[in-house]
């Protein structure tokens, strides 16, 4: 039997109400360590994995550049990268299951961690039900079954915290010199120990300032510990001074009291959004904390004291901090301040009265975690990433949709990203040693992405993470692969987008799939486009495209560009409106004058307000497929056709945009078109060179000659217009050069400029 009063007089625990055995204490463990284990490996080995647990991957594969260097090393200390070093090395480097076997194992510990912590305080039964508690936790289920750094530092802390609690009820060397020891591996294992520690010693000083035999271990076992992390320090404070400050972007939002409300309602429910569940959850957890709180104070006022700090200062610290610095306030780097809320919930429920209240409210807190629990299973997560799941995505198939690119690659493919969100699971699934780039818009994007994450490695081909200008590196390649996902959908839809639109006005689409919310499109140049496989594509509409496809009979019509932010298979990228032309009316072009038939068509069950440009042409060309002479400069870009109100996506079409206040800079095309007579029309936003409008002075060559007039009483009324240009003579059929200047308002205007369509009628046909 134990002997309760022993324990009491030592720890100042409250009696149990009757003697548990030892054999009955470790039974009942044993059944919470046997469920938390059996929770955190269902599903273990299902998904691919995602770009952090890459990123984490190859760390562990060079632990000398690691651990001396820093290099690819973010703001993380290495301990998690050499524990997952030692992993692979004893034979666990076999698939996902067998990896995250490792994080797992370390939320199985931080349960057993717990209990004993928790014990020391307050009692077996108080130990029992805050590991249950974690073990059901879908917020711990969830991190132990995610290669990243988060899950260890629950057990590494629990351990710590139990060593330190016993070195100040006993005052042993051994518990004060083991608490230092795994005081420094915390600050190994993560950064965000550090206002968890400070907490926890600033107790000790204020409840202890006048013991002076404990303030002398306490003070050599700190010492100890910072001696034994001070190889990292340096390391560990350039990173901090280079993520934390010097950033000029972080993609973590400023935090507000809702997302401490959020904190805690993942805490007791986790990630997903089922309701009204995760209302009562948070409800209860609240109830038992407020209870576990007072329940505590009246147990062990010190170890009480402990925990409501544990719980309060460390996230109220990242909070403050946020503002000072870069926002850090992210959820699942707080999960060691959560286990405060665990333990003190655990105390609440043993001690409500009467009895049976505590337990119905653990079946009911149980029960709403079981429902958290399946919907995690599931990956059932809310539809938006933020406030609910910051930083957590659902699972998306990267090793399917890799697999599938490279077994279809063909000499001169080039493979480009959307952000860095699929480079990293494409490279560890087979693009190892295949470059594929992260794709950008624009400079301005590329330093973006380089001011929030800045360049920390020098290998050639990690180097590719980092954006490159598309325009850069698109240039001789036969066919481009386009992949993007969730991420770039949604946080970076904008740059994700822009490169959708750039390759949807100068390549051809030849093939879209997706794998589970990676969306991957397949374009060929029309320099490489095999004709004898029938592959065509009708461009005069201006406003769709048919594309023939080989094998295919009927023919496929595009919008152009047809994408917007949820990508859709090509049978469903129709849209409500649908323009067809009757084929004999395009035709007939043997005769001076020709009648156009064309009919729009709403599918659709409602009126849409629409407004028809029509303009019949012998040769027509997207401005934005006009190529940058200095893809460094952000005064050219592709983006939609500004219009007072926004069009639905499908229809949103693309412009070739200048931005004038950084530099002028020019663009230019080859074209085609037969011999003959031609005069051009312009689809622009006009008046030029007007400084009410911000509009910069712009100009259209053909060769030397200038296509269209410079003068502002030429300029039509302020809008987007059909403008006709001055008649131009093509004396042969080859190629010639179309280029676009524009020069900069006088003074502080920015100046803008977007051009449409450039359309070319043969004179013989203009009536």
């Amino acid at each position: 039997m134990v002997d309760e009063h022993k324990s009491v007089r030592a720890g100042n625990i409250p009696a149990e109400s009757f003697p548990i055995s030892v054999r009955r204490e470790y039974t009942i463990l044993a059944g919470i360590v046997l469920l938390a284990t059996i929770l955190r490996l269902i599903r273990l080995g299902t998904f691919a994995f995602w770009a952090d647990e890459v990123h984490n991957l190859l760390l562990s594969q060079d632990l000398y550049t690691t651990f001396f260097e820093g290099k690819l090393v973010a703001n993380h200390p290495p301990l998690p990268y050499f524990l997952l070093n030692v992993w692979r090395a004893i034979g666990m480097d076999v698939n996902e299951w067998t990896l995250r076997s490792l994080p797992a194992t370390f939320g199985i510990l931080g349960v057993v961690a717990i209990y004993f912590l928790v014990k020391e305080m307050f009692g077996i039964r108080a130990g029992w039900v805050a590991a249950l508690l974690l073990a059901t936790s879908p917020f711990h289920v969830l991190h132990s079954q995610d290669l990243k750094e988060y899950i260890y530092l629950t057990f590494f802390i629990s351990v710590t915290a139990l060593f330190f609690y016993r070195g100040i009820v006993q005052n042993h060397w051994r518990d004060w010199l083991i608490y230092g020891i795994l005081a420094s591996l915390c600050c190994y294992t993560e950064t965000f120990v550090v206002p968890l520690l400070t907490t926890l010693n600033l107790w000790f000083l204020f409840t202890h300032i006048r013991e002076p035999l404990k303030l002398k271990k306490w003070f050599i076992a700190n010492f100890l510990g910072a001696l034994l992390f001070l190889p990292w320090l340096n390391i560990m404070l350039h990173k901090v001074q280079t993520y934390m400050i010097d950033a000029e972007h972080w993609w973590v939002p400023w935090p507000s009291p809702w997302s401490v409300l959020f904190y805690f309602k993942t805490v007791s429910f986790g990630y997903t959004a089922i309701t009204p569940i995760f209302h009562i959850a948070f409800l209860l957890f609240a109830l038992a904390l407020l209870a576990g709180g007072y329940y505590a104070y009246q147990q062990n006022r010190k170890a009480a004291v402990m925990l409501i700090l544990w719980g309060a200062i460390p996230p109220l610290m990242v909070y403050t901090m946020s503002f000072i610095a870069q926002s850090i306030f992210l959820i699942r780097a707080l999960i060691p301040y959560s286990l405060a809320i665990y333990m003190l919930v655990a105390i609440g429920l043993v001690n409500i009265k009467p009895r049976w209240l505590g337990r119905l409210t653990l079946i009911a807190i149980l029960s709403t975690s079981a429902v958290g629990l399946f919907a995690y299973y599931a990956r059932d997560f809310p539809p938006t990433q933020f406030p609910h799941r910051p930083g957590v995505h659902p699972p998306r198939d990267y090793d399917k949709a890799a697999h599938y690119i490279k077994e279809h690659l063909e000499p001169g493919d080039l493979v480009v990203h959307g952000s860095q969100s699929t480079w990293f699971s494409f490279y560890w699934y087979g693009f190892d040693e295949y470059p594929h780039y992260s794709g950008g818009m624009s400079k301005e994007f590329v330093d973006f992405i380089r001011s929030a994450d800045p360049v920390h490695t020098d290998d050639e081909q990690l180097l590719r993470l980092w954006a490159v200008v598309i325009d850069k590196i698109i240039l001789d390649h036969k066919r481009v692969w386009f992949v993007f996902s969730e991420w770039d959908r949604t946080l970076l839809k904008g740059n994700a987008t822009d490169i959708w639109r750039w390759l949807d006005c100068r390549f051809t689409e030849i093939e879209q799939i997706n794998f589970n919310g990676i969306d991957i499109l397949l374009y060929s140049t029309p320099e490489h486009q095999n004709y004898e496989q029938a592959l065509k594509r009708d461009r005069d509409t201006s406003v769709s495209a048919l594309i023939y496809f080989p094998g295919c009979a009927k023919a496929y019509k595009k919008i152009v560009p047809d994408n917007n932010v949820i990508l859709r298979t090509m049978e469903d990228r129709k849209g409500d409106l649908t323009l067809s032309f009757k084929e004999s009316s395009l035709n007939s072009r043997d005769t001076d004058n020709r009648n156009i038939h064309f009919m729009l068509e709403n599918s659709s069950d409602k009126p849409v307000n629409c407004e028809v440009h029509f303009l019949a042409s012998d040769g027509l060309v997207s401005c934005a497929s006009f190529n940058r002479t200095d893809p460094d400069s952000n005064t050219w870009h592709v983006g939609p056709i500004y219009t007072s109100q926004k069009p639905p996506d499908t229809y949103n079409l693309p412009a070739l945009c200048g931005v004038l206040r950084h530099g002028s800079a020019k663009v230019q095309r080859e074209m085609a078109l037969p011999s003959g007579t031609y005069v051009p029309y312009l689809y622009s936003c006009f008046p030029w060179d007007s400084e009410s409008h911000q509009l910069a002075a712009v100009s259209l060559h053909l060769g030397k000659k200038r296509l269209f007039p410079s003068d502002r009483s030429a300029s039509p009324a302020s809008g987007w217009q059909w403008v006709r240009g001055a008649t131009v003579n093509i004396i042969d059929d080859s190629p010639f050069l179309l280029s676009v200047d524009a020069i900069p308002l006088q003074g502080d205007q920015p100046g803008f400029a977007n051009l449409g369509y450039l359309a070319f009628l043969n004179i013989n046909h203009v009536s």
